[in-house]
């Protein structure tokens, strides 16, 4: 790194010091959005895989313009409205069907209910540490 001087040189390098890092912890923020979406679409039970599909990513702009990333389950997939069903499937306890319990033979993670919150739980501490490393790359 150049070594700048004055006071409007470091304001600068600063500045984009600031830059870097803030899209460093942005990228990685996405990538963890997208790791804690695939993993709660495998702990989703499945009929027909309209609850699967219905995860997605939303980036919002929030308070003084800060960037908010969601994931959100639900809405109509395939003509079919998930939210009709969407908080029983991950908040009561019920038995599996046929085709979740083919699925929770085929995955290493528990099928069924809690699957967003479970998802969320298992990266929850290695969210800020991921962030981190990523920032001290570009830095």
């Amino acid at each position: 790194m150049t070594k700048v001087t004055g006071i409007a040189g470091v304001l600068l390098e600063m500045k984009r010091i600031g830059e870097r890092t803030n899209k460093a912890a942005l990228r990685q923020l996405r990538r963890e959005a997208q790791i804690i979406a695939e993993i709660s679409q495998e702990q989703s039970p499945v009929l027909e895989g309209n609850l699967e599909m219905s995860h997605q990513i939303v980036e919002t702009i929030g308070d003084g313009r800060r960037v908010e990333i969601a994931i959100e389950v639900g809405g109509e997939v395939n003509g079919v409205d998930v939210n009709g069903y969407l908080d029983f499937i991950h908040e009561a306890v019920y038995r599996l069907g046929p085709k979740s319990m083919e699925k929770q033979g085929r995955v290493k993670r528990l099928v069924g209910r809690k699957f967003l919150e479970r998802a969320r739980d298992e990266r929850e501490d290695k969210i800020a540490g991921a962030i981190e490393a990523e920032i001290q790359k570009v830095l």
